[in-house]
């Protein structure tokens, strides 16, 4: 029997600005822009990913007071997401001299080498090499 679910399309991050928003994503993280338009309504749209994979991020501008008072905080403190790289500590050497904040160094376990970070808001981010 086929899956109900085939794979996670995107996710969704609460920003203060779409442009400010890629100045992190894409410009630091490196993430691809796999769209950027504008709804009839002047709903700006940003998707960013990885261009090799379907799965992304939409950097969704807070619009009521709620959604502004969420921005760094949507997910209480919890990881955001969770980003794989084939050299976390590479990687993390490069984010760190690029200026990206860090809870600590990376930890190595049998299985993998991880590390949190925060975006522009403070929104925790684990990044994750898979041995």
């Amino acid at each position: 029997m086929q899956p109900l679910i085939s794979h996670i399309g995107r996710a969704t991050v609460i920003v203060r600005d779409e442009d400010e928003a890629l100045g992190f994503y894409r410009d630091l993280l490196g993430l691809d822009v796999l769209f950027d338009g504008t709804l009839p309504d002047g709903t700006r749209l940003v998707h960013v990913g990885p261009a090799h994979t379907r799965t992304g991020l939409w950097l969704l501008r807070a619009r009521t007071p709620e959604q502004h008072a969420l921005i760094g905080r949507q997910t209480a403190g919890l990881p955001l997401l969770v980003l794989n790289t084939y050299d976390c500590r590479g990687t993390y050497l490069r984010l760190r001299d690029l200026g990206v904040r860090f809870q600590a160094p990376p930890t190595e376990t049998a299985t993998d080498v991880w590390v949190h970070l925060e975006d522009l808001y403070g929104n925790p981010i684990v990044l994750v090499e898979l041995r």
